[in-house]
């Protein structure tokens, strides 16, 4: 087949599909008009293309509104995603965090300084909590300007977590020299994220929820303290979760995570998106019979 004949055949499936439908169809295996592709963080890079700095998306409803107008009419893209990310459990807890108007914001004070306060912490009140609620919230008037649209959220893995909470030093510190105190503070991570999901599905119906642990390439840890550290709390995230909403959270790990895929497929990991860094070959020769795999492209 030339390249006229290829775009001759292309002319003939007509129009073009929905992110939603492609997805669909290629997961049942039928034919696809091409291979499913999504965008990685869409809210944030298009806000900034249609002239919003992050922090006004952030904060304003009528801005994200727009934005979700813009995206399903230009791109077929559906969805109302209430993103706590890789901070959000921290801050809940009292993390202080800084705000850029542009970029991503980052910690400035920690509440877990000291482990004192593993003597002093409660269960979290979504409700009660200002942060999470806010996102609560703003996550249901949304719902009311598009009741059409599919409800997701997020939840950071337990070690990505833990280091909203206490400096990253620190942490790596103690596995080597306070791992019970470390301990502790992961499972109250793991312990808050959960009764985010909780809520937030008892409160929207939603079932897709993913799960994003940076902190937990081999690129930081070693195989052995992911073994200890990381491993049976991802356990618990993804059984917890799939508990509350009947659906496997996907699951995204950033750089290296070869050593760790047996492990991950032992866990329980069904939907695995994986760095660029890695080969998405490979994986799929490793994982590929269980785990639905995805590869991260950054340009």
């Amino acid at each position: 087949m030339n390249k006229k004949e290829l775009y001759d055949e292309i002319a003939k499936q007509g129009k073009q599909m929905s992110p939603q439908e492609r997805m669909k169809n290629y997961i049942q295996g039928k034919e696809v008009d091409c291979i499913p592709y999504g965008l990685l963080a869409p809210d944030d890079a298009l806000a900034n293309i249609w002239g919003f700095t992050k922090s006004q998306a952030d904060q304003s409803l009528s801005i994200r509104q727009e934005i979700n107008k813009k995206e399903k009419i230009k791109y077929g893209m559906e969805g109302i995603h209430c993103c706590i990310g890789l901070r959000g459990i921290g801050i809940a807890t009292g993390s202080q965090a800084y705000y850029p108007q542009n970029a991503t914001e980052y910690m400035i004070n920690y509440f877990a300084q000291d482990y004192d306060v593993l003597d002093k912490l409660e269960e979290i009140n979504i409700y009660k909590n200002e942060y999470l609620n806010k996102k609560l919230e703003d996550t249901k008037y949304l719902m009311k300007m598009f009741p059409d649209m599919n409800i997701s959220s997020d939840i950071a893995g337990p070690l990505t977590t833990v280091i909203a909470m206490r400096p990253i030093e620190q942490v790596l510190r103690d596995m080597r020299k306070r791992p019970e105190k470390l301990k502790a503070l992961i499972q109250y991570g793991v312990d808050c994220s959960i009764k985010w999901v909780e809520i937030f599905h008892r409160e929207t119906g939603a079932v897709d929820f993913s799960i994003s642990d940076p902190v937990t390439t081999t690129d930081i840890i070693g195989e052995k303290d992911f073994l200890i550290f990381s491993k049976p709390y991802l356990q618990q995230m993804i059984e917890r979760v799939t508990k509350i909403t009947k659906i496997k959270p996907a699951v995204h790990i950033c750089g290296h995570s070869k050593k760790i895929w047996t492990s991950l497929m032992e866990i329980g990991v069904d939907n695995y998106s994986l760095d660029n860094c890695e080969s998405l070959e490979e994986a799929k020769r490793i994982m590929g019979k269980k785990v639905f795999c995805l590869e991260m492209c950054h340009r």
